[in-house]
């Protein structure tokens, strides 16, 4: 089997790229911002990133061809750059506290995208998602407690309550086949909390199915969260990442205009995923209640410091000059959902890419008609790893098995030759097991 090298990813792209200009070598959805127009130096020329100890790059050694972290390969807005530059420029590093511009532009931004008011006092900062994610453990309860959330989801949802000595109640989201949605199984989260049940945390938009939950579904859970005496912790990092805003447009928790439902909720947001710049480090915490506030704060205590300079930097930038990127951004990341989609639905049957792929770059995978062609207890995502020199995300870290994550922020030149390795590889292996004596039984 010819495997596809990314030492060769820059040649190899640009040839790509040409053919994909010169002729329509893939249907999309046709819909007003998703179809392919062309070559996008923006998104289609993506620095070499083996050399900047890259995560996503590095993990898997420079074999590898890296589909899975929550890491676009795209070159940041230029105005974070420019940012970047003039704050490197001054040339003393210390410990930062944000600005008033800073505070400002949160407020700007979250009322502008997300329709919401917020007030200066509500923002609590951190070093990122994670962080905030632990500190809400810790806050929300101790040993023998736990905490309640749907899976598949966001890794650390999983393992950050154990910090606290808490249990993680994994409810698993349903997938209705009838209207292609994932649903909310209240039912079984009825039946699986208990007194000692302090927190439910969502993450809306979702990752990794790509869900945008209705503000009728949010209002069920916040009578859950209610009728329990949950804080609710709603991740909305992905908010301003919606691929489909006239269809799903997202709804935020503190939308839902919900008094009672406000004091005892968290709400995380980021610049970090949709501007390109998670290491950086930057990201706050929204929570309306002074009680609920007080109690997170002092949490944190000793385990989130100070926010390095660049990071405040980096989200003002973004926040203030980053929409025209943005929506170039989104607009390019539709088309490759629509590639990605096409692809695996007419070259690799044995994949199933669930529909209505509505936020995120991040797509969700069905690999259980793979399984049977593979040796007992090895999963697709080891499998890609070791015959097509592709890294996805394995969905046991999500927790569910026979699942990946794919993720598409990046050159679509790029993800063309990652998904042909996983074609060739999958095809290698049913044509081996349908050689073999067992197959002719």
């Amino acid at each position: 089997m010819r495997l596809v090298q990314p030492s060769f990813l820059s040649t190899l792209a640009c040839s790509v790229v040409r053919q994909l200009k010169s002729r329509n070598t893939f249907a999309t959805r046709r819909h007003s911002s998703s179809s392919y127009s062309g070559y996008n130096p923006l998104f289609d020329d993506a620095p070499d990133r083996r050399a900047t100890s890259s995560l996503k790059w590095t993990k898997y050694g420079p074999d590898i061809l890296p589909l899975w972290v929550a890491d676009m390969d795209f070159r940041a807005p230029q105005c974070v750059i420019d940012a970047m530059h003039a704050r490197a420029e001054h040339g003393v590093y210390g410990y930062s506290v944000p600005r008033e511009e800073v505070t400002q532009a949160v407020i700007k931004y979250l009322e502008r995208t997300a329709h919401y008011k917020v007030e200066p006092e509500w923002i609590v900062w951190s070093h990122g998602l994670v962080p905030a994610l632990t500190v809400a453990a810790r806050m929300a309860g101790g040993a023998g407690d736990s905490v309640m959330t749907n899976t598949p989801i966001y890794p650390p949802f999983l393992w950050t309550p154990k910090t606290a000595d808490m249990q993680t109640l994994q409810v698993p989201l349903r997938f209705d086949e009838d209207l292609g949605q994932w649903r909310m199984d209240l039912a079984k989260m009825e039946s699986l909390v208990t007194p000692r049940t302090k927190m439910f945390t969502l993450c809306n938009p979702h990752n990794p199915v790509g869900k945008v939950f209705t503000a009728q579904e949010l209002g069920e859970l916040g009578d859950f969260c209610k009728r329990h005496d949950l804080v609710l912790l709603s991740d909305e990092i992905y908010h301003d990442l919606i691929l489909e805003p006239d269809r799903t447009p997202h709804v935020p928790i503190a939308a839902l205009g919900d008094a009672d439902l406000m004091k005892r909720t968290i709400i995380l947001h980021a610049a970090s995923k949709t501007y390109n710049v998670p290491g950086l480090s930057c990201a706050y915490a929204v929570i309306p209640d002074i009680e609920l506030r007080t109690r997170f704060k002092r949490a944190a205590r000793g385990f989130v410091t100070e926010i390095n300079a660049f990071g405040y930097e980096s989200l003002h930038a973004s926040y203030t000059g980053g929409e025209e990127w943005r929506q170039a951004m989104l607009s390019y990341l539709r088309g490759n959902r629509d590639f990605l989609v096409h692809f695996i639905k007419t070259r690799i049957p044995l994949l199933r890419p669930y529909s209505n792929h509505d936020a995120t770059y991040l797509l969700w995978v069905d690999t259980s008609a793979l399984a049977p062609y593979l040796s007992q207890g090895v999963e697709a995502a080891t499998f890609f790893l070791e015959n097509a020199q592709v890294a996805v995300s394995d969905g046991r870290d999500f927790g569910v098995f026979h699942h990946v994550r794919i993720n598409f922020g990046c050159p679509r030149a790029r993800l063309q030759i990652g998904l042909e390795n996983m074609e060739r590889a999958i095809n290698d292996v049913v044509a081996a097991a349908e050689k073999s004596p067992r197959a002719k039984d």
